[in-house]
């Protein structure tokens, strides 16, 4: 079965000249950065690392290549962390301290005390870093709130295009710390260099301060993460372009996962000035990922009003996401759309051919 995922295609038509242009959002990191620095790899499969550095843009190899892992990590998770943790901090300095320390002193408040505390944080403490909010969310009604209480966090079995599986974990949480451990000694491991034994056959080694005396026969060095992106010659010069999208929450429709990820992630505000096309099935993207899974991407189409979409700002983006919006027309957004995307190549062309040749009041 594939990873299944609900977006939006919005478009707008100028009131004269009838030109068709369609919201694009560009995405924070490229996708080929989040799967490294997340460690979705084998430090032993060079030909899997020099796809995802390939996805990468210049700026990202070289901060790959003058940054810690630790300076690398704390930047792809520093703007959603910011807002989140400053509210979470005050409160619980200020009241919690001063009645704990006055009844500490009487026997009988003792007791009264410790029960208190106990039901208040069990529930807090349940889920140990990942867990699905089965509670329904008007996340499209309260993007701005909702993003600053929550955080989108994948699960560690399924992950291609960034963040998959969706699940909503408080932001106060240890995220990600597994994934931080491991992704940090494979990071060390390349960045010291990876070594084959050319007398025997069988898994590389990584290099050590006596790597040299742990065999008889002289070792050649294969490669490190230096030399993978000196060999890799593609330069990007910004992240991957794409439509919002995302995966369905617990008990959601297609429709309205797809209608609440492109608020959250656009920033749109102007809710009533936007119609989901219903009289077009939506436009389904089925691909086989660099991970070797298969994905598909559905896609309804939106229609956005011209002089609404002038005034909107779309500066309430989902930061830990995404890096710009814009409205482009469609030999932009060819332009804008990687090579190597064809799918997502295909269905646009075929969108914009549907609706250059409608006659209806929404297009």
């Amino acid at each position: 079965m594939p990873i299944i995922s609900n977006g939006i295609i919005a478009y707008r038509k100028h009131p004269e000249t009838r030109a068709i242009e369609y919201l694009m959002i560009r995405r924070r990191d490229t996708l080929g950065l989040m799967d490294f620095i997340r460690g979705k790899y084998s430090v032993y499969n060079k030909y899997y690392i020099m796809n995802m550095i390939f996805q990468m843009t210049m700026e990202e190899k070289n901060m790959l290549l003058t940054h810690t892992f630790d300076e690398v990590w704390a930047k792809m998770w520093d703007k959603s962390d910011k807002p989140a943790d400053k509210p979470a901090d005050k409160p619980a300095d200020k009241p919690a301290d001063k009645p704990a320390d006055k009844p500490a002193d009487k026997p009988a408040d003792k007791p009264a005390d410790k029960p208190a505390d106990k039901p208040a944080d069990k529930p807090l403490d349940k889920p140990p870093g990942l867990f699905i909010d089965q509670r329904r969310i008007d996340a499209a009604a309260n993007a701005a709130e909702f993003a600053k209480k929550t955080l989108y966090v994948s699960s560690t079995d399924t992950h291609s295009s960034g963040l998959n599986k969706w699940s909503h974990t408080d932001s106060s949480d240890n995220r990600y710390k597994s994934e931080e451990l491991i992704s940090r000694d494979k990071f060390n491991q390349l960045k010291r260099g990876i070594y084959y034994d050319n007398s025997k056959k069988g898994k590389p080694n990584c290099a050590s301060n006596n790597i040299f005396t742990q065999y008889d026969q002289p070792i050649t060095p294969s490669y490190s993460l230096a030399s993978l992106i000196n060999e890799c010659q593609q330069s990007w010069v910004e992240p991957e372009w794409g439509f919002p999208k995302g995966k369905r929450n617990y008990n959601e429709s297609d429709i309205d996962c797809a209608v609440r990820e492109f608020y959250e992630e656009t920033g749109f505000k102007s809710r009533n000035m936007t119609f989901i096309v219903n009289n077009i099935a939506p436009y389904e993207e089925i691909f086989m990922g660099s991970n070797y899974k298969s994905y598909k991407h559905r896609y309804f189409l939106m229609y956005v009003d011209y002089n609404t979409s002038l005034t909107e700002k779309m500066t309430d983006t989902d930061k830990l996401e995404i890096s710009k919006v814009e409205w482009k027309s469609f030999n932009d957004c060819l332009s804008a759309i990687r090579p190597y995307n064809l799918e997502k190549k295909r269905i646009l062309s075929n969108v914009n051919i549907v609706l250059s040749n409608c006659t209806s009041t929404l297009a």
